[in-house]
């Protein structure tokens, strides 16, 4: 306690009268407070959360104190969330009054922490882990995108425990909008919020309800993440967007994790895998993941010399890989249905034209298949799923675009990843996702030979996942035998 707090106290016991200054617990108790901050006497006996309504010119002067002091302690707080401990709680609810966090984010950092950090790294990417577990909560405090971003996955992640329509607690939480403005990834952000509000009418999302919680942080995320590219990138290339400062370019870089994830589990498909129409042509998950892949490029060197490295660990072991490593079975039927697909192009004739639209097809097609085979080999090595997952932020534009005009081909490599995607349970609920809605599609609109019915039949089965856990999932993947013991005999359509 400061001289000034000594001095303050004193008068106010000499008085015998109640302060006016008091905290709220002890103003709503109607009883003395002897006005010590960060928590005053009563509040720290009982474990209460000590807050005060206003903040006088002393308190000012003693604030940047504070919230060094918070800055340090806030990192084991984090990492108390778990804790049941009337110690521990009592340091949490007291840190979470000084860092402004009601109780409702308190307990979305809660389960966070508890229930969503481990799906980050499943317990085999240390670097990542260690980035998530100490440092992120470092920038936590001084970035309500990354705040926003972290309650809204929580949230998310909360809908199969109980109905979306309840309310998550008894304080109606209301949240709006700013309109945004950006270059290309801003309009994207800004159609994306567009899209958003008018989705979720006044009338369908009743108010203080999980569904509106949910949306109105993922919203947010949104706005402070175009706030973010607009005023704080440096001007780079078409194809990078590139931060100068290591902690900004963290605090984008793992907001964008989170919306990525949010925007591929949330069940009511927000926006689709591929948007084939005019007027929804950008609006679309490929699109949004080739705005996120210029985030990552740009802030790969910043962050690889950094406390952040871990974040891209695996991307530079991956940028390492001279050497094709062994092509898994499907994904050799895969590159084998596309070589013969562009046949004149695919030999080694010294006659052929390098530069020629074909060529171009061709040669964007099969790197995409080859990051594919190489993204499956390290999940396969790594028994873990994620590497799959991201591969989706590896579509270069060349790809995107092929996809899009309905090339053959490009449909049918994104078709193969959808497909793993539904079998590796990427998915919050099971049925609804934005793959297994794109696997739909295909097996209605372009031809499956033998291979993608199978695979089709498999996506859709409740009876086979993949097993990252005890396996090498994708070298073990036989899609013939898995088909033949989980679907049974059934005529090929």
């Amino acid at each position: 306690m400061t001289k000034t707090d000594m001095r303050r106290t004193s008068k106010a016991r000499v008085s015998g009268k109640r302060s006016r200054s008091g905290c709220l617990s002890c103003k709503r108790l109607k009883i003395k407070c002897n006005e010590a901050r960060p928590t005053c006497e009563y509040c720290e006996h009982t474990g209460r959360v000590c807050a005060y309504a206003t903040v006088d010119k002393c308190v000012d002067r003693r604030a940047s104190v504070v919230s060094n002091r918070v800055k340090k302690s806030h990192l084991s707080v984090w990492q108390a969330m778990g804790s049941k401990s009337f110690a521990g709680q009592q340091k949490i609810n007291q840190t979470s009054a000084l860092m402004g966090l009601s109780m409702i984010e308190l307990k979305l950092l809660s389960f966070f922490n508890t229930h969503c950090l481990p799906l980050l790294s499943f317990g085999v990417e240390p670097g990542v882990d260690y980035v998530w577990r100490h440092e992120v909560p470092k920038l936590f405090l001084g970035s309500e995108m990354l705040r926003n971003g972290i309650y809204s996955l929580a949230a998310l992640n909360l809908w199969p425990r109980q109905n979306v329509y309840d309310s998550l607690d008894d304080t109606q939480i209301t949240q709006t909008l700013e309109k945004g403005h950006g270059g290309s990834y801003g309009e994207l952000m800004s159609k994306l919020s567009s899209v958003l509000a008018h989705r979720y009418d006044n009338d369908g999302v009743p108010k203080g309800s999980l569904l509106e919680l949910t949306t109105n942080y993922f919203q947010q995320c949104i706005k402070e993440s175009l706030q973010s590219i607009t005023y704080s990138a440096s001007p780079g290339s078409e194809d990078a967007i590139i931060f100068s400062n290591k902690d900004r370019a963290a605090e984008v870089v793992t907001s964008s994790i989170l919306l990525f994830t949010y925007l591929c589990l949330h069940p009511h498909r927000i926006v689709p895998l591929v948007s084939f129409e005019s007027d929804t042509y950008d609006l679309d998950l490929i699109s949004i993941c080739l705005n996120f892949s210029k985030i990552f490029r740009g802030t790969f060197e910043v962050l690889l010399d950094s406390q952040y490295s871990g974040i891209f660990a695996r991307v530079a072991r991956f940028k390492s890989v001279t050497v094709l490593p062994n092509t898994f079975s499907l994904m050799e039927h895969l590159l084998r249905t596309i070589d013969d697909g562009y046949s004149s192009v695919a030999s080694n004739d010294n006659e052929i034209d390098f530069r020629s639209p074909e060529m171009e097809e061709y040669q964007a097609i099969r790197r995409g298949a080859t990051l594919l085979n190489l993204s499956l080999y390290q999940a396969d090595t790594m028994r873990y799923p994620i590497p799959l997952f991201v591969w989706i932020l590896l579509v270069d534009e060349p790809l995107c675009h092929l996809i899009k005009t309905k090339n053959y081909y490009a449909l049918y490599l994104l078709y193969v990843f959808a497909s793993l995607c539904c079998l590796s349970s990427f998915n919050l609920s099971g049925y609804e996702s934005v793959f297994r809605d794109f696997v739909c599609w295909c097996h209605e609109n372009i031809y499956l030979d033998e291979t993608g019915i199978k695979l089709y039949h498999l996506s859709l089965s409740d009876d086979y996942e993949l097993d990252f856990c005890t396996v090498s999932p994708f070298t073990t993947f036989d899609l013939d035998e898995i088909y033949e013991r989980v679907i049974g005999k059934q005529a090929i359509k």
